[in-house]
């Protein structure tokens, strides 16, 4: 037997992407076909997902349909697999079968996929199950790199044995990246090393960012441990298989991409790749292999001032160089198909299309910008309806933000700044900072919130307030006294939100204006009565309308053992269910 290993190595398929689009429907499931189709051609011993299998944190019933044929075909038959698992599979893939799928005897498994999550198919709601823990279930991959816990994380590798090569694989699905970044830096992620740790060829898997958006919020290859000699890097959609990284501390970086295009942006127009891995002893060789059912995709960006005797006025003028250019991009992709599927009958596929305009113009005589005309890009594009697959958003305008010279103050510019996009926590903060939760940890419920739209995750608030209920009732449940029920609902929020603010330190700050709001003194509801004793109760365990609604909410968070038996307390019980 030999012992060369050899591995398929495929990110971000994204499988189900635009799934309802009639053209592009297809898209993710043709290429994901071809992937499986180049690892059996190639007789690989395995195959491995660097994240983002699914675009969907929930994917639709169709798309899980498809995936499983797709992996029942390609995956399952009579081929004998050569590796030799030398770790614990207990370990390795935490389950209820607690085994890798080619030795379980109930599966004849001819290719073994190993696969870690990523952010758009990671663990959420009840459970903390992703769409893989279902494929797992089922034998059809061996999903691992799952964490429980975000500030200390250990990474077990999965041992491999095929003849004189052992491989130490190593996965961690996606975190998000500022807690993964503070984790590093504490020094709390370790990577455990099998005995002999010389004899092994370490590998290891992630799904992160690679490039830095900000501060904390991607992952310098200088926190992975140098004695790695090969990092997988997912996430990041532009395609390096070609060109891989030799970093500074000796290990090298490979970045497949992903295999569709899911944003009409400059890194996905690089030729899509996957790569095949082959593992001798320590030495390794990787053989990019193009994926040739991809739908072909090319950018320009055109800037209308630099087109010779072009009047910024004259919109049929703009409109036809416009076209002009899309024209040429359509037969350039044409040609480019052709070439790379020469030996293939396949049928052109309708190309993606992203022409990038900038219609600023010259500063005038006053310093001042103009701009030039430009027309509707919906009905622009309808002229290549049947022609390209994106005819709505091919066209793309843009102006250049110019810097506006004030004569008598020639060292000063005016200038103004892009402001950055609205994101779901901070709407949900800005709301919550004009009122103060007595029940919910606010930390803890925008971070719901944000899983809820992100992840599409319906039931995510409802479990969150069903499981807020359940704590603050069980705090409160030996509290006999109505007067001490606020304030024992206000020790389990902020424990709550302290335990929420440990496990999250570092990512973001509440705003001043929240934190105030957080900090402000218990509200009192005036006496119900002149002849009964003042008590301080509780206000809306939820924000409603209408103060009938909090006293019902009021009413209903109390035991009824708890309820007042004074005849001046009952009259005012039932003067407000006469109210509600």
């Amino acid at each position: 037997m030999s012992s060369t290993l050899s591995i398929l190595i495929a990110t971000d398929n994204h499988l189900g992407y635009n799934e309802k689009d009639v053209l592009r429907g297809d898209d993710s499931f043709k290429t994901f076909e071809e992937i499986l189709q180049i690892a059996r051609s190639h007789s690989v011993d395995c195959m491995l997902l660097g994240g983002d299998l699914f675009h969907e944190n929930r994917p639709s019933r169709l798309t899980l349909h498809r995936t499983l044929e797709l992996l029942r075909h390609y995956c399952l038959g009579s081929r004998p697999c050569s590796l030799e698992l030398l770790s614990d599979p207990a370990v390795n893939f935490p389950s209820k079968f607690g085994t890798v799928n080619y030795e379980d005897p109930n599966y004849n498994v001819a290719l073994p996929v190993f696969a870690i999550h990523g952010n758009h198919d990671d663990p959420t709601g009840e459970g903390g199950l992703s769409s893989l823990d279902l494929l797992s279930t089922a034998g059809l991959l061996n999903y691992f790199g799952k964490t429980n816990s975000v500030d200390d994380i250990s990474m077990v590798p999965v041992l491999l044995r095929k003849g004189a090569t052992k491989l130490a694989l190593y996965g961690l699905g996606a975190v998000r990246d500022e807690r993964l970044h503070r984790t590093f830096l504490q020094r709390k992620v370790k990577l455990l090393r099998p005995p002999d740790a010389d004899d092994w060829y370490n590998m290891l898997l992630l799904h992160q960012n690679r490039v830095a958006h900000g501060p904390t919020n991607y992952i310098p290859e200088s926190f992975i441990d140098d004695f790695v000699d090969l990092v997988i890097w997912g996430h990041e959609h532009e395609c390096q298989a070609c060109e891989p990284d030799t970093c500074p501390r000796g290990f090298t970086v490979c970045q497949p991409g992903s295999s569709v295009a899911t944003s009409l942006s400059e890194g996905e127009t690089r030729k899509k790749h996957v790569v095949i891995l082959e593992i001798t002893g320590r030495t390794m060789k990787m053989i990019p292999v193009p994926l040739k059912s991809v739908r072909p995709f090319l950018m320009r960006d055109v800037s209308l001032k630099q087109v010779p005797d072009l009047q910024i006025h004259d919109v049929k003028a703009i409109s036809r160089h416009l076209t002009q250019q899309i024209e040429e991009m359509i037969l350039i992709a044409r040609s480019e198909w052709d070439a790379d599927n020469s030996s293939d009958s396949g049928e052109f596929p309708l190309p993606l299309i992203r022409l990038r305009v900038d219609y600023s113009a010259n500063l005038d005589s006053d310093g001042f910008a103009s701009s030039f005309s430009i027309m509707n890009p919906q009905r622009f594009g309808q002229q290549f309806v049947g022609r390209i697959a994106n005819p709505r958003d091919a066209v793309s305008f843009m102006r250049r933000r110019q810097l506006a010279v004030i004569k008598k103050k020639p060292s000063e510019t005016a200038t103004t700044t892009r402001s950055e996009a609205t994101r779901v926590e901070d709407l949900v903060t800005h709301f919550l900072g004009c009122q103060k939760l007595d029940l919910f940890p606010q930390n803890e419920f925008s971070d719901t919130v944000r899983i809820a739209v992100e992840k599409d995750d319906r039931e995510a608030i409802s479990s969150f307030v069903k499981q807020a209920m359940e704590r603050a009732l069980g705090t409160v449940a030996g509290s006999l006294e109505r007067e001490l029920l606020r304030e024992e609902f206000e020790k389990s929020r902020k424990l709550r939100e302290d335990e929420w603010g440990r496990m999250h330190s570092g990512i973001e700050e509440f705003r001043p204006s929240v934190q105030s709001a957080l900090d402000t003194s218990s509200r009192t509801v005036p006496a119900p009565s002149t002849r009964s004793k003042a008590v301080k109760r509780p206000t809306s365990l939820i924000s409603a309308k209408g103060s009938a609604k909090q006293v019902r909410l009021d009413l209903t968070a109390v035991d009824e053992n708890t309820r007042p038996s004074s005849p001046e307390m009952s009259t005012n019980h039932r003067n407000l269910r006469r109210a509600q």
